[in-house]
């Protein structure tokens, strides 16, 4: 095959990649990747108030030592070991990340059910700030989560339809677990 001919089949390949949608998928999997770091972002900005509800409470609520060990215990294995300087996330970081987090809502919850037995808490301004910090950071943890997932199913359902299957396969592009299907214990 001559030179002419394997330019021609070279420029064929990559007009054909292009038109079946290989600029696309790296947009998306560019958005995936975008959406997981504001996930961990979200993460580490409520990391950053835990410490501080520990201490504000640490005077009052002495009796509830088993609470307050099991979000120290939570807050310490969820810690996000990320610097926030990478634009791309990969998704297995936040699957690992997943579970932690998980672990850390749940003793922020029960912590925060506890504390309703302080009346000297809920009249604590520094506390007060604290727990309203913490609620906006949960929810803030909710919707990057949930954009995350969105994400997550366009990059799935682009890689996944004719022609773009094949585009896909070829430049090694795979679908992603969404963070449902990572959640899910029979999964």
């Amino acid at each position: 095959m001559g030179r002419l001919a394997r330019g021609l089949v070279s420029m064929s390949v990559a007009v054909m990649l292009a038109a079946c949608g290989g600029d696309t998928m790296e947009q998306l999997e560019v958005h995936v990747h975008q959406a997981g770091a504001q996930v961990l972002t979200a993460y580490k900005q409520r990391e950053r108030l835990v410490p501080e509800l520990l201490d504000a409470v640490d005077w009052v609520m002495s009796y509830e030592q088993e609470v307050l060990d099991e979000l120290s215990v939570a807050y310490k294995q969820g810690q996000v070991n990320w610097s926030g300087e990478a634009k791309r996330v990969h998704p297995q970081e936040i699957r690992e990340a997943l579970f932690p987090q998980l672990a850390l809502s749940s003793a922020l919850a029960e912590f925060l059910i506890t504390t309703e037995r302080y009346p000297q808490l809920r009249i604590d301004p520094n506390f007060q700030s604290l727990v309203t910090q913490l609620q906006s950071a949960e929810s803030n943890i909710a919707d990057q989560q949930l954009n995350y997932q969105r994400q997550l199913e366009q990059y799935n359902d682009y890689i996944e339809t004719f022609p773009h299957m094949i585009t896909a396969k070829i430049l090694g592009y795979e679908k992603q677990p969404l963070l449902l299907e990572v959640w899910d214990p029979s999964h």
